[in-house]
């Protein structure tokens, strides 16, 4: 009989007390850290019952061995659950190899020899900082190599991104619809250079700026129509301090600074990440807060060999698992030893979408392979899985893409959306819309990390054409109105008679004075976005971002009224009998006026009552009836509504999906629409409400409906028609449809003359993305 002397419970125990005295200890048999300064491998730093997949599971997986559902429990306390759900519910399969033992394959050897040679210098400032010990900024390497705390930790995934000074990636990356389907494809570069903590390059810090930590940039090359679209997001030192993030677009010909919550918004329709999903840390580390450890032990991930496709010439890898069988691409793991996982907020972003954020570290170099954002109400919302790892194949085949020399990267990233079921997948390849990935390169920084540089982005690249979506269904749903440029997009229109206001992104406000036929545009009300309009025979109201409310007279130009607020505003409705204005947007805003829009009071509402998770929900819509009651969706499903102008509040509904917008008739039949193609009927004026089937999982934006009981739905690829209330549903197959978002319906009365009888005949448009407007086909 062998008795085992560093059994799995001896391992576990080793963690455990880790986890009750709330400090980290890397290395089980001999320290880490130590081991790789002294130039040895790993073999003797940890046990053999968790350096291996037959240690791990008694032998019931083996190295090679391929992870599937029909053994992926025997793993399960072993990797995160987002991966769990994708191998057993929708077929992802995961190659493994054996765990690597040579810390040359674990970061690039330039970092390494800067983490050896600084090893002990770094120290945390008054404020949280990381200083060299003569209280300079950071000079290069992992600063707390042997990190022993989660701050620690967290600061060595942060300060350095990319383990080199300078990184120019070539990135190429389709998105996917919950059925599996390529939504957008994008060609684009993501470069970055390191101010401070550099360890290849001379001049450190660069030219002096020993207050900034980095210049990072992404660039859209294809398809045509987002060619030249740039974002420059530039990092003090300081991390207690926002980044500065601008924008170049090019249909506007100019560079405009982002607020500082773009960091929680696609760059683009379609990706499901976030700057601030970056490698686990896309924020300044200090900006979060609240981090602890809440794991240690052996996990799998990506790491090592098996990574990078030495088989394609443009390293593109293969894909598995979904409905089509490429919703993951096919990556390989091994037993990674000795992993950190940590737990952080948001805390100096009260308005990001999520709660809190797990982020996965291999402890071996410091280096996070995967992260969880969590909603506000503490769920998994999406994971942002890459694919570290060293230039050779699977079967061993190794490339020499740096300078001759084995390349050490993220290989491919997969960002799973799980409650909408959407995927982006970003991989890095050789080369995409005609730039090439390199590394080190000094001249990057004023061909591509500068304010200047940002309008000229994609001019010297190669012209490639390409649809922004996928689709080819014949147009038969649509008649096309008026499109506009390709980062051009309305929000809301209205008609009064023959008069019609488009409201959209920058300041933008369109006017038809013939029924909706053509529309031209009127002089911007500024840079903020306008959100929703309300228009009545007498009175026009217009809401946007940062509380922005604007108020007309008939035809007189509008002009801004205070509101009393910085949020937000997303949809607004007008009785002009009474005067009474309701504005709702972002936090649970609710803004009441009495005087027909020109002054406003803010209402708070009880959420504890209000809503199951007692939270300050985003609301969408609001409309008033005829009896002056005021309905409001929003966020959670909710459908409030007040009897007595916003003093008091009752919930109507409330559920998972969030419901975007509202329809309310005159015969007491309404409708509610939102998220993941949920949909809520009331025949009762909106005192009760029961959710239909529409066959449909889109994203609904809009819907409108007919006394007639005809119904119409938009949203992001959707367009659902009824003619019975609801019962039944079509969904339109229109290329319009399949390649675009739509945001707003809008009935309108089209007056034709025929001898001397005047016809009246309603329409309906759709307004969204480039600006598009549309007519609605009967």
């Amino acid at each position: 009989m062998h008795i085992r002397k560093f059994g799995k419970d001896f391992s576990r125990r080793f963690f455990l007390e880790q986890m009750a005295k709330g400090v980290i200890y890397t290395g089980v048999l001999s320290p880490l850290w130590a081991t790789i300064a002294r130039g040895q491998t790993l073999d003797k730093v940890y046990p053999d019952e968790i350096s291996s997949l037959e240690g791990l599971t008694g032998g019931k997986i083996n190295t090679g061995d391929v992870l599937n559902a029909s053994n992926v429990e025997h793993v399960k306390d072993f990797i995160d659950p987002v991966s769990y759900m994708q191998i057993t519910q929708m077929g992802r399969e995961i190659d493994t190899h054996a765990t690597t033992t040579d810390p040359t394959w674990l970061m690039p050897e330039d970092y390494l020899n800067a983490s050896v040679t600084n090893t002990g210098r770094a120290v945390f400032d008054a404020t949280g900082n990381v200083r060299t010990d003569d209280g300079s900024a950071w000079i290069g390497g992992n600063p707390f190599p042997a990190a022993t705390t989660a701050n620690e930790a967290f600061a060595n995934i942060t300060l350095s991104w990319g383990r080199y000074d300078q990184t120019f990636y070539a990135i190429r990356e389709e998105d996917l619809n919950p059925d599996g389907t390529v939504a957008y494809k994008y060609d684009f570069v993501w470069c970055e250079m390191n101010a401070t903590g550099r360890v290849s390059l001379p001049d450190n810090p660069f030219r002096g700026k020993e207050d900034t930590l980095r210049f990072q940039s992404v660039f859209f090359n294809t398809p045509q129509d987002v060619r030249g679209t740039a974002f420059l997001s530039i990092w003090p030192y300081d991390q207690t301090q926002f980044p500065e993030l601008h924008g170049y677009l090019p249909a506007f010909k100019r560079v405009r600074r982002y607020p500082t919550n773009q960091r929680f918004e696609p760059l683009l329709p379609g990706p499901t990440w976030y700057i601030s999903d970056a490698w686990g840390a896309g924020d300044p580390f200090l900006t979060w807060g609240n981090f602890k450890v809440v794991h240690r032990g052996p996990m799998l991930g990506a790491a090592g060999p098996g990574n990078f496709n030495t088989d394609d010439p443009n390293w593109e890898r293969k894909r598995v698992g979904g409905p089509e069988g490429r919703s993951f691409i096919r990556s390989n793991w091994e037993v990674i030893p000795d992993v950190i996982v940590l737990e952080t907020e948001p805390v100096k972003y009260p308005r990001a979408p999520i709660s809190k954020r797990r982020v996965y570290i291999d402890a071996r170099a410091m280096v996070a392979y995967n992260s969880i954002n969590y909603d506000r109400r503490g769920e998994i919302y999406k994971n942002f899985e890459h694919g570290n790892g060293i230039s050779i194949g699977a079967d061993g085949t190794v490339a020499t893409p740096l300078a001759g020399k084995p390349l050490w990267s993220w290989n491919f990233v997969i960002v799973h959306d799980v409650q909408t079921n959407r995927i982006s997948l970003p991989e890095l390849v050789k080369s995409s819309g005609g730039y090439d990935t390199h590394y080190n390169d000094p001249d990057d920084y004023n061909r591509f990390l500068t304010r200047p540089s940002l309008g000229t982005l994609c001019l010297t690249g190669a012209l490639i054409l390409s649809g922004s979506a996928v689709g080819s269904a014949v147009e038969e749903q649509l008649t096309l109105v008026r499109s506009g440029l390709p980062h051009d997009a309305l929000f809301d229109a209205q008609f009064q008679g023959d008069r019609g206001l488009a409201v959209g992104a920058h300041g933008a406000m369109l006017e038809s004075l013939d029924d909706g036929s053509s529309w031209t545009a009127l002089d911007s009300l500024g840079d903020l976005s306008l959100m929703a309009i309300s228009m009545s025979p007498e009175r026009s109201i217009v809401v946007g971002q940062q509380g922005a409310i604007f108020v007309a007279t008939g035809t007189e130009p509008f002009r801004r009224v205070d509101s009393g607020s910085t949020e937000r505003l997303l949809s607004v409705a007008l009785d002009e009998t009474s005067g009474l204005a309701v504005a709702v947007g972002g936090f649970g805003t609710v803004l009441i006026s009495n005087d027909a829009g020109e002054t406003w009071n803010s209402v708070l509402l009880d959420w504890e009552s209000l809503n199951e998770e007692g939270l300050e929900a985003h609301l969408y819509d609001v409309e008033i009836t005829p009896q002056g009651e005021i309905f409001v969706t929003g966020e959670f499903g909710l459908v409030l509504s007040s009897t007595d102008g916003g003093s008091t509040w009752q919930t109507r509904a409330q559920g998972d999906e969030s419901l975007f917008a509202l329809h309310l008739g005159e015969d007491g039949t309404g409708y509610a629409v939102g998220q993941d193609g949920v949909m809520l009927r009331s025949r009762d004026g909106g005192q009760n409400w029961q959710r239909l089937d529409t066959g449909s999982r889109g994203n609904m934006l809009d819907v409108w409906a007919s006394p007639e009981e005809e119904v119409v739905v938009v949203g992001i690829r959707t367009l659902l028609r009824s003619s019975d209330g609801g019962d039944s549903w079509t969904a339109a197959s229109d290329r319009s449809v399949e390649r675009t978002w739509y945001q707003a319906l809008a009935p309108g009365i089209v007056s034709q003359q025929d001898d001397d009888v005047t016809l009246h005949q309603q329409r309906i448009y759709a307004v969204g993305q480039m600006g598009r407007i549309v007519t609605i086909n009967h």
